[in-house]
């Protein structure tokens, strides 16, 4: 398991005041990960060779995109693809109506 920010959730909220300062710096060592178009090279200089990457797990709302991308550029295999109507719900219901299927 690696664990990476994704640009928007790095941004520590107003609420992390209450967070205890031992628990903030062990949120400030997860690296931020990589711009589009870096996610190979940026896998294969933190990842031991070898390492069979199985899938790229999202823990908040903030990081699905990221997840989505480097799910996309680092198994592939078990990807389909960048969707952005998978975050946003007007795409989703466009999308939908284009292949015929009633949305609310």
């Amino acid at each position: 398991l690696l664990p990476v920010w994704s640009a928007p959730s790095r941004r520590v909220p107003r609420s992390a005041q209450r967070v205890p300062d031992k628990a903030l710096q062990q949120l400030g060592s997860i690296p931020v990960a990589p711009k589009n178009g870096e996610e190979v090279a940026w896998a294969s200089s933190r990842l031991p060779a070898g390492t069979c990457l199985g899938g790229v797990l999202c823990g908040s709302e903030a990081g699905l995109s990221t997840a989505e991308r480097m799910q996309a550029a680092l198994v592939p295999e078990r990807s389909n693809g960048v969707c952005p109507a998978r975050r946003d719900k007007l795409l989703m219901n466009r999308a939908l109506a284009g292949h015929g299927l009633l949305t609310a």
